[in-house]
């Protein structure tokens, strides 16, 4: 690669599938509280991530998330890296498939039942272990407008989580994580992480490429920054 040249992904479109995730740990941002969190099966409860925390960036896709009053569980979708182009299928852990289509078009359906969009982040740690984040509402937004701010040193840096903003909506306010630009990664470092995004490619069953252009994905991002998202 140039010197001069962006680097717009880590993830390879020539490499065979694989059905297991490799997110080691998966962070969820709590607005409420102003801390990411994830469960620990083997404890059996949710451990707080005490800020700051710093990661390589891999890769981010759209998905649905949620609780299903209706069949009394989970909400769930596919991961998808174009949501204006490719179609997201939502189940229940009750009911199986809800909604399948455009995330627009079935957009009404998920609401109805629960769910909410989120932003699917994949990280690499200093240790080289990979992470996914999920954001959400307010959060979601922040991501949103940090990477297209950053969109020409994301891949070569790495990005912290320094603390945190309070967002206010009449007498509703939430905590939205702050995100920014770090050190540059070192040769080695950034070796790591490409071998990182090489092992995140084998376990999606279709084949990404690099996206000049993401202005369509980020107007379905800013159009969930909604206060009912915010706050649960």
């Amino acid at each position: 690669m140039q010197l001069n040249q962006i680097k717009m992904s880590r993830v390879s479109n020539d490499l065979p599938v694989t059905s297991t995730n490799p997110a080691v740990r998966f962070l969820e941002w709590k607005a409420k509280e102003g801390y990411f969190s994830y469960y620990d099966k083997g404890a059996g409860e949710n451990i707080k991530v005490e800020l700051p925390i710093r990661f390589a960036f891999l890769e981010h896709y759209h998905a649905v998330r949620g609780w299903d009053d209706k069949s009394n569980s989970r909400l769930f979708s596919n991961e998808v890296l174009r949501i204006g182009q490719q179609e997201l299928v939502v189940r229940s852990f009750g009911d199986g498939v809800i909604a399948q289509g455009l995330y627009t078009d079935i957009k009404p359906i998920i609401i109805g039942r629960g769910g909410k969009y989120h932003r699917s982040i994949y990280v690499m740690t200093e240790e080289g272990e990979i992470y996914n984040i999920q954001v959400k509402g307010a959060a979601s937004a922040v991501w949103s407008d940090f990477y297209k701010e950053n969109k020409s040193s994301i891949f070569d840096c790495w990005v912290e989580v320094t603390g945190t903003d309070e967002g206010k909506k009449g007498s509703i306010k939430w905590l939205e994580p702050v995100f920014e630009i770090g050190k540059k990664l070192t040769k080695k470092e950034d070796m790591m992480a490409n071998a990182a995004g090489q092992q995140l490619a084998t376990y999606f069953n279709e084949k990404f490429k690099p996206q000049p252009d993401e202005d369509e994905d980020v107007e379905v991002i800013d159009q969930e920054a909604e206060v009912d998202d915010i706050a649960f």
